[in-house]
């Protein structure tokens, strides 16, 4: 399934909570507390105001194109903090016409009309629903780790596999930095493997490595390269899997009992020799 394309680069990444808005196939009303005319943008899958003839910047091109149900938001009167279920600081950017969220000082995100978003208007307060810590990967890093979760308890009768979002967060951040940096794969370990040294310098093992200071001691990782040219369907969580478990070294790190918690994430780049290189990587930690 297609996350649509990122200002940012790439394709927009699911991050924290999965978010409850009311909607419906009809124009709803508006009041003094809500805002209508929000629409899902079927070219790059935002969700942006439609309540002006200008439809703003879209990563796609040109500007957004309403599709799919009619939304409200929420915007007050905020008499008291959002409660647990529920997220502010979101809101409009006067730029590109998206809805973003506002809640870190020093990063407005990237705008597609340049810079970082605007904040305009009202801020908005978004309810959740329930969620677990699986819900920090998005869906092909979340088949990815319950193909080595299943193969961890199954296979190397362990007790336990859990999601610890801070490994989701190194996980990832190692993954987008082989994205970023084309041969950065090919710089091997002592020990000789590839895809584990971070644009930095950085290993992910050991009581500097990328684990430790994340979680505070050392863990594991296996990563994974598939690459595709043309038309060619890219690798999914199979194909990282069967990699891994058709290699002793990663296969022992999978079914390792020592290692309780995990997290998987996914990026891809464009090589400058024609190829598009998907980066898999799981951390473990005990």
């Amino acid at each position: 399934m297609t996350k649509g394309p990122c200002p940012a680069g790439g394709v927009h990444k699911a991050w924290g909570f999965n978010y409850d808005v009311w909607g419906g196939d009809q124009q709803p009303v508006e009041s003094p507390v809500v805002q209508a005319q929000w629409r899902h943008c079927g070219a790059c899958h935002a969700f942006f105001y439609d309540g002006f003839s200008d439809k703003g910047q879209c990563p796609a091109g040109g500007g957004h194109q309403a599709a799919g149900w009619h939304f409200v938001i929420y915007h007050g009167p905020l008499t008291s903090p959002p409660s647990p279920r529920e997220q502010g600081d979101w809101r409009y950017c006067g730029k590109c016409h998206a809805l973003f969220f506002d809640g870190f000082p020093a990063n407005k995100g990237r705008c597609p009309a340049g810079g970082g978003h605007e904040a305009a208007g009202w801020t908005f307060v978004l309810g959740h629903i329930e969620s677990n810590a699986t819900d920090w990967m998005d869906t092909q890093e979340r088949t990815t780790w319950v193909l080595v979760k299943d193969a961890h308890l199954t296979h190397g009768g362990c007790s336990r596999l859990a999601v610890d979002p801070r490994l989701v967060v190194v996980a990832r951040a190692h993954s987008e930095d082989l994205a970023a940096h084309p041969g950065l794969w090919d710089k091997k370990t002592p020990e000789g493997f590839p895809g584990h040294y971070g644009s930095d310098g950085s290993l992910p093992s050991g009581p500097d490595g990328r684990i430790a200071k994340a979680v505070g001691s050392s863990g594991a990782e296996n990563v994974f390269r598939g690459r595709i040219r043309g038309n060619a369907a890219p690798p999914g969580p199979d194909t990282a899997f069967n990699a891994w478990w058709n290699s002793s070294s990663h296969k022992a790190t999978i079914l390792n009992c020592n290692h309780n918690t995990s997290g998987v994430g996914i990026a891809f780049g464009n090589d400058p020799d024609g190829w598009t290189s998907y980066y898999f990587t799981q951390v473990f930690h005990p």
